[in-house]
């Protein structure tokens, strides 16, 4: 076989081969809602962002409040925990507030996993 094919076939080989590994890198596509549920419960069971500053049974709360993939939905279940914690932070003393840990999250932390939902 004449040395260019050899180069040219082994160009084609390496190629192909590079142009596969992403694809095996890939997720099998978009998650079901039971699936998503499941993750991050598990995240928050072993305290692992993006859950890992939340309470495990309030994530297992607001998890059993979801019904669809709608990101509204998941906005509004997720606010829900964050707009008790602010209640509560309402009715105490303004001195003990500065000794309570603090409970929200960065901004956008967990919006950008829940984004992945669509």
């Amino acid at each position: 076989m004449m040395p260019g094919i050899m180069i040219a076939r082994s160009f084609l080989a390496l190629t192909l081969a590079a142009l596969a590994c992403p694809a095996l890198a890939q997720s099998g596509g978009p998650r079901t809602l039971a699936e998503l549920k499941a993750d991050i419960q598990e995240r928050a069971d072993r305290n692992a962002y993006p859950v890992s500053d939340l309470d495990a049974a309030e994530v297992r709360e607001a998890l059993g409040n979801l019904k669809t993939l709608d990101r509204d939905e998941w906005a509004s279940v997720w606010s829900a925990v964050g707009d008790r914690h602010m209640e509560q932070a309402r009715l105490l003393d303004p001195a003990k507030l500065r000794v309570l840990p603090l409970r929200a999250l960065p901004s956008g932390e967990f919006p950008r996993e829940s984004e992945s939902v669509r």
